[in-house]
């Protein structure tokens, strides 16, 4: 549209500019866009008019509920495809500049007075180049009177796919990203065939390989098959003295922690955007030694009461997958997804909706491409936590449930088989007999509905279960070991990490300060590790400290960390805020405003572990810089902007932290320690600055507000023998009559 007709369209409805927030949702903001669609107006156009992208646009009349009427799109004849055609042929002459841009000009004219009535005019070069891109491979050509031979092994679909913010690419990303039907998007694309927009959905939302349906089991709850033969865990209980030995014999090494993955909560269909999959792809460009899991499920096994059940469901992401059903339902759910009837709806069983989780965890865990390698190539160790742990026992009561109504079924038969048995008996020894019988069963079934289960049973379907889990771990996830479950001391390298799992799932600032409050027996009875990894499944954000672990005279620390969870944080905003009532702990957590997902990079450099937090956002901004163009490929990735934080130097104090410097022959503070060493080594020179930004927060000085005077130093005298070895002095000093005197009896009297 031109300037002048949007300026007029904006004056005639009285258009805000810029659009308001969520202006579409009032009463006049929703007369505006009728008006809009009054006039005839293309989405492109609308798009114009209120200054917004086309997908802006969709979704604002989506959130209206108000519909979009199909635009008429082009019906292009033999004539205008002939003068595209010369047009085309004509540019080997005039492929750049301002002559290419009238040639552009002119052919589109020409275009427009070859149209059929009532066939809408072609206002932009771009719908030119796309019709061209739908035109057979052996005939279609390009700017500058080319014939494109070569092709895709692809084949023509890639032609469908333009890129940019404004591409069908984009717009088909925006549709897979909040799960919109493809349908909507072919009503507004019907040159692109339906199969080939779903073949691409499948490809943004990651490729499946499921071989086989889950196997139906009957009972509520229930995800262990039957047969599964009752594993031995093979779990190392692992303590301070017995770690797990990753097998990293290197000082220097790199490791990453990706806590708190929540998968089964909502999250993007396109897997490229997923998260957990980014930071495997992170760890694999950093060619990072080890990548650590934990809270990686988030499945929901509670029968709950009444409408409680479909409040959580709001909180789930998982989408029924069709081919991991029963087989002989998979006809009959195919139907009901399709028809979306009234009165209908399709049933998932426990083990088929874990079997959907573990699905998802294979498709992050391998690139999105048809050969599926993995994302990352090296070991990956997960340690169990407490929702693993839930899933585990959940699974046992329903497996311990299913068995015990199964029997009571059972006896209940009996009884009345044997009560009819009894009603026809012929001698008093056959009744005796069976009236006997009836007792015993009347006890069993009675004993069924009343009675405790053993305890050694509880354990022995938990034990089951769990080894169940951790199998599927195991398989689904590309190079994965299973190494603990709760708390576990690793080996890495020569040091001791304790991945440290809270034992409960409240949302809490205080997981630092709770670890860090109980840490002195563990320096007293030399039990502390090197580094502490806390890893909660709704950790709000990255926290860290540090720790004196001073042991047989020598000095040393303890480096104190708590891991952010792995998850979309502004994407889950955008999807629950219009859920009033937080059921799920992750709603409460992902408004909370000191919530920060990331992940967290552990490594050792010369000795010293020293913790990195990604974010999300730093995870995904690989993918916005390098491009899929052969030029972007050898780009690196993003640069870090490196802030040296020296805060506290407390300059006079008693405590502080002194390091001896050879080179002037005095000691040192820790800060001006470190620009010693970035002058000594000529880092502070131009361009070679390893440090962006400095800070010092607070405490320059070392005032009294530690009450130093009743903190003496253990080689320093305290005030009160200083004051009274003066006051000695000043006496001798008054008795004396002379200096040489004075100097005689002083060296006298300290001589000694």
């Amino acid at each position: 549209m031109k300037k002048s007709e949007i300026a007029g369209i904006r004056k005639e409805l009285k258009i805000p500019i810029p659009w308001p927030k969520a202006f579409h949702l009032t009463p006049k903001g929703k007369n505006i866009l009728k008006a809009l669609i009054e006039k005839k107006l293309f989405p492109e156009d609308i798009a114009d008019v209120l200054d917004k992208t086309v997908n802006s646009i969709w979704h604002i009349y989506s959130r209206a509920k108000i519909r979009m009427p199909k635009p008429q799109y082009l019906s292009w004849n033999d004539e205008m495809d002939n003068v595209m055609f010369n047009g085309f042929r004509k540019s080997i002459n005039y492929d750049r500049g301002r002559q290419r841009n009238n040639l552009q000009s002119e052919i589109l004219k020409k275009i427009n007075d070859a149209r059929n009535p009532n066939v809408p005019e072609i206002k932009s070069w771009n719908a030119v180049s796309q019709h061209m891109k739908t035109i057979p491979s052996e005939k279609r050509l390009s700017w500058g009177g080319k014939i494109k031979t070569q092709v895709k092994t692809s084949g023509e679909k890639d032609v469908f796919w333009t890129d940019g913010p404004k591409g069908t690419l984009a717009a088909l990303t925006e549709l897979v990203r909040f799960d919109i039907p493809v349908e909507r998007f072919h009503q507004y694309h019907p040159h692109i065939p339906i199969s080939v927009i779903k073949a691409k959905v499948r490809e943004l939302s990651g490729l499946t390989n499921v071989r086989h349906p889950a196997p139906f089991l009957r009972g509520i709850g229930r995800i262990v098959e039957e047969g599964f033969k009752d594993e031995e865990l093979n779990l190392l209980e692992t303590n301070f003295s017995n770690p797990y030995d990753i097998g990293i014999k290197k000082m220097d090494w790199d490791t990453l922690f990706v806590n708190g993955a929540n998968i089964g909560i909502q999250h993007s269909r396109v897997i490229e955007e997923n998260p957990v999959r980014r930071a495997l792809a992170y760890a694999e460009r950093n060619k990072d030694d080890a990548v650590f899991l934990t809270g990686i499920i988030d499945v929901d096994l509670k029968k709950a009461a009444g409408p409680f059940k479909a409040l959580r469901a709001l909180f789930s992401g998982r989408n029924v997958n069709i081919s991991i059903l029963d087989s002989s339902y998979q006809q009959e759910a195919r139907r009901i997804i399709g028809q979306l009837p009234d009165n209908e709806v399709v049933y998932e069983t426990a083990r088929e909706a874990f079997e959907n989780l573990m699905t998802g965890w294979n498709k992050i865990a391998r690139q999105p491409k048809p050969d599926g390698k993995p994302e990352y190539s090296e070991k990956i160790y997960l340690v169990i936590g407490p929702k693993e742990e839930e899933l585990a026992v959940a699974a046992a009561y329903w497996e311990v449930q299913y068995f015990t109504v199964l029997k009571r079924n059972e006896l209940l038969v009996e009884i009345k088989i044997v009560a009819s048995a009894l009603a026809r008996a012929e001698t008093e020894k056959e009744a005796a007999t069976l009236t006997q019988r009836l007792e015993e069963l009347q006890k069993q079934e009675s004993r069924t509905r009343i009675s405790n289960v053993r305890v050694e049973d509880w354990y022995r379907f938990y034990t089951k279960a769990l080894a169940f889990i951790i199998r599927r771990f195991e398989e689904v996830i590309p190079n994965c070991k299973v190494i603990g479950k709760g708390t576990t001391y690793v080996k890495i390298g020569d040091k001791i990490v304790e991945v440290y799992i809270p034992e409960d799932l409240r949302i809490t600032d205080k997981l630092l300060s709770n670890y860090v409050a109980s840490y002195g027996p563990k320096v007293l009875r030399r039990k502390m590790a090197d580094a502490v990894v806390i890893c909660s499944p709704h950790a709000l954000n990255y926290r860290v400290t540090a720790r004196e672990v001073d042991a047989q005279g020598n000095r040393g620390s303890s480096l104190i960390c708590v891991a952010p969870i792995c998850v979309d944080g502004e994407f889950l905003r955008n999807k629950l805020k219009t859920i009033i009532r937080k059921a799920h702990p992750i709603g409460k957590l992902v408004f909370n405003g000191q919530f920060c997902p990331g992940v967290l990079r552990l490594n050792s450099a010369m000795g010293i572990v020293n913790p990195s937090p990604i974010t999300i956002e730093t995870l995904g901004a690989y993918e916005r810089h390098v491009s899929s163009s052969a030029k972007a490929k050898n780009l690196p990735p993003p640069k870090y902007i490196w802030i040296m934080v020296a805060t506290d130097h407390h300059i006079g104090g008693r405590p502080r932290e002194f390091i001896w410097c050879e080179e002037q022959e005095k000691n040192l503070g820790v800060a001006e320690a470190t620009f010693h060493l970035l002058r000594r080594e000529g880092l502070c020179e131009g361009a070679k600055m390893p440090i962006h930004i400095y800070t010092s927060n607070d405490d320059g000085i070392h005032g009294n507000h530690f009450q130093t005077h009743k903190q003496p130093h253990p080689h320093q005298l305290s005030y009160s023998v200083i004051e009274d070895e003066w006051q000695k002095v000043l006496k001798n000093v008054r008795q004396l009559r002379t200096l040489k005197a004075i100097n005689q009896e002083l060296v006298k009297k300290y001589m000694k």
